[in-house]
């Protein structure tokens, strides 16, 4: 970079990808190891040490004599992941401006610690400053990194207890051939955390949201995780106003306990859904004691789509929707 595009990044002022740092006597290397940690969780960005907030340029103060060698030093202490930053000086009149430019991470969340068992602390690029994460921020990070899947996130107070032993049986005696009610109660439990229903976390073991949701008892699933389930609503036509004709709220685990024959032995999300659907699919009308179903129309390709979809083809009439 030479001075006039120094100058010209100066004078557009402090952005999400350029921070101004003076160059005082209580600046600290950690201080700019926050900020590579901010723009390494970012997109980049460059830190131009010398430069006040208004822009003001003053330079460095000749704290150290290899500037190059403490900012690495900072990095490398306590940045992790390690980054590799590329550091210059420009030479503005009788005064030196440092510029050092952070990559956009590949191995995100970074955060700023001293030593391997030193508390972590993670930073982003807010506008112009630096700030630490709050908790849903840092796991949007995990996330994107890949590092954090969220039907792998542990339900909080649940434990292998929540967990449906039918269930369990079936699915072990099915997919793996092992027999569930022979397994000892530890190796129950490592067996469920190879498979990623259950999670350590602190010491502590719970279910997985995958776990519960797949496996869990129909009350627990409705009492730890309610927001999960399916509304369906039944309106008595297409004019029908938002109130709707029949409301019904399904929870529980999203697939069906089946028995040996293939029969529902206990009816999952899933299931009550697809139920729900299919009850409103004909028109039947009773007239005495007999019941009276109307005759079949064709379906409309939106009615065949639907049909694809759920693994069945549809019969009868559509009175409401």
């Amino acid at each position: 970079m030479n001075k006039a595009e120094l100058l010209d990044l100066i004078a557009k002022g402090e952005s999400s990808f350029v921070e101004f740092k003076r160059d005082a006597d209580d600046l600290k290397a950690e201080t700019i190891a926050e900020y590579v940690v901010c723009f390494s969780n970012a997109k980049g960005g460059r830190i131009l040490l010398g430069a006040e907030d208004d822009g003001t340029i003053t330079g460095l103060q000749c704290r150290f004599e290899d500037y190059g060698h403490w900012v690495s030093q900072a990095v490398q202490g306590y940045v992790y992941p390690h980054v590799i930053v590329e550091y210059e000086e420009v030479p503005v009149e009788d005064l030196r401006v440092a510029i050092i430019t952070v990559p956009m991470g590949v191995a995100k969340p970074y955060c700023k610690r001293k030593g391997k068992e030193a508390a972590e602390r993670y930073f982003i690029r807010d506008v112009t400053r630096c700030r630490e994460t709050d908790r849903e921020e840092l796991r949007r990070l995990f996330q994107a990194s890949g590092l954090l899947h969220y039907e792998m996130t542990p339900v909080p107070r649940s434990s292998l207890r929540d967990l449906s032993a039918p269930r369990l049986i079936d699915h072990f005696r099915k997919i793996h051939d092992l027999e569930w009610e022979e397994l000892s109660e530890p190796s129950r439990e490592t067996l469920l955390l190879d498979n990623q229903l259950l999670t350590t976390t602190l010491g502590e073991t719970a279910c997985t949201l995958a776990g519960l949701l797949l496996f869990g008892q129909k009350d627990r699933v409705k009492k730890m995780i309610p927001q999960s389930g399916i509304t369906a609503v039944e309106f008595g036509n297409a004019e029908a106003d938002l109130a709707g004709k029949y409301r019904k709220e399904i929870n529980g685990p999203l697939p069906g306990l089946r028995g040996s024959t293939g029969e529902i032995v206990e009816a999952g999300v899933i299931d009550e859904a697809v139920e729900f659907v299919l009850r409103v699919t004909s028109s039947e009308t009773i007239n005495g004691t007999q019941r009276t179903t109307a005759k079949n129309r064709p379906l409309s390709c939106a009615e065949k789509a639907c049909g694809d979809v759920m693994g069945m083809s549809y019969t009868g009439r559509h009175q409401r929707a």
